[in-house]
């Protein structure tokens, strides 16, 4: 079987492309040739491609600022090998490159995953331009999709909220995580080390994307009085800015945060793992989600977390790696 996704595949895009990753080792494990199609644009870096795996990547177009993933030349690839494929999966909503495939009516099958982008939050971002792409195209292309993915139920709901109607082919099928690669966690204390982190002061961690979508713009001012009232811990800010850096930033050095609220950037490896070691709370205040990679990921380690949203706690109630308790800050 040969299959095609298509997905910004960087960095700084966040979930999908670790989800393309893990999908695609275990699709070449079974035999599968599997092509991975993105947009990219100049001085962005490329995800890891899995070993066996294709990456073809296209220059986005500067029209890509009014619509996401806009390119041409990803465009005209598309036109010449799509129907190659026997299956060519779509990552996402809302932008050119999910709009190609149909736009050129390959007649290889196709499955859409939404990756959380039905929610009420993430639709009245941009009302009015979401509601006219819908009309155009987004509502009529999940309607000729042949599968969508999602998550978890409330992304079921979601759907049907927005079409209207159940599609007839939908599977859930949350993200997954290699329980291996946190079976040998870095010690404890590595990553304060490295980060000159007060001993004596527990660690909050926040990690995702720097996005008003995470919901830095409840956290921030929720730390901020924490802060106020003790002294005994930090807010660790570990992500790739995604628009809402500079006022992080901004928030930071107004309100004299600097020794509680500490950005450190993206990542990845060995670091994050240290991350997740050191870390007393992880937090994802998130306005919305589909099912975050990090959650799970923290979720292993059979520590306290807080999330915003109900989804999550339907989803890993009984979970035997998870529990439920008093908050550590009262």
């Amino acid at each position: 079987m040969k299959i095609l996704n298509i997905c910004g595949y960087s960095w700084d895009i966040g979930g999908p492309p670790k989800i393309i990753f893990d999908h695609a080792e275990v699709q070449l494990k079974n035999g599968a040739e599997v092509t991975i199609l993105t947009p990219i644009s100049e001085g962005q870096r490329l995800y890891p491609v899995p070993e066996g795996a294709r990456i073809v990547a296209c220059k986005r177009h500067w029209l890509a600022r009014f619509w996401a993933e806009f390119s041409p030349e990803l465009f005209v690839w598309l036109k010449e090998h799509g129907e190659e494929y026997d299956v060519i999966h779509i990552h996402g909503l809302w932008h050119f490159a999910g709009v190609a495939p149909y736009l050129l009516n390959l007649k290889t099958a196709k499955v859409i995953t939404i990756h959380g982008l039905l929610d009420k939050w993430t639709l009245s971002k941009g009302y009015w331009k979401k509601m006219i792409f819908s009309w155009l195209f987004q509502k009529r292309i999940l309607r000729n999709t042949d599968l969508i993915q999602i998550n978890n139920l409330d992304e079921k709901q979601d759907l049907l909220n927005y079409l209207g109607y159940q599609h007839q082919n939908v599977a859930i099928v949350p993200n997954g995580m290699k329980l291996a690669n946190f079976m040998n966690l870095p010690a404890k204390g590595n990553f304060r080390k490295k980060y000159n982190l007060p001993e004596d002061k527990k660690i909050v961690l926040f990690l995702s994307r720097i996005n008003l979508k995470k919901g830095l713009d409840l956290l921030l001012p929720a730390f901020k009085e924490l802060a106020r009232k003790r002294d005994d811990a930090i807010l660790v800010l570990a992500g790739s800015d995604d628009g809402y850096l500079s006022q992080t930033q901004s928030f930071i050095t107004g309100n004299n945060l600097q020794d509680y609220i500490i950005p450190v950037g993206l990542l990845t490896g060995d670091d994050k793992l240290a991350a997740f070691s050191d870390a007393d709370i992880f937090t994802l205040p998130s306005h919305s989600e589909g099912f975050n990679c990090s959650i799970r990921s923290f979720d292993f380690r059979r520590s306290f977390f807080d999330v915003r949203q109900g989804r999550f706690r339907r989803s890993l109630e009984g979970d035997k790696f998870c529990s439920f308790g008093k908050p550590f800050f009262e």
